[in-house]
C-alpha cells in the first residue's frame, strides 16, 4: 500500500513557516522573562561554591 503523499501551496507553507517563526518568538519571549534579573556572573559564582565540596 502506498502512502498519500501531499504538498503544500506557496501560501500554505508560507502561513505554516509564519506560524513556526511566531512560536519560536514566543518561547523566547518567555526565556526572557523566566530569566528576567538574573545575574548569571552571580549564579555561576554560586554554584562553584556549591561544587567546591564534592
Amino acid at each position: 500500500m502506498q502512502k498519500k503523499t501531499t504538498t503544500l501551496s506557496d501560501d500554505e507553507a508560507r502561513t505554516e513557516a509564519r506560524e513556526r517563526r511566531s512560536q519560536r518568538v514566543q518561547a523566547l519571549h518567555r526565556l526572557f522573562r523566566l530569566f528576567e534579573g538574573h545575574d548569571a556572573k552571580d549564579e555561576i559564582r554560586r554554584l562553584k561554591e556549591q561544587d567546591e565540596g564534592f
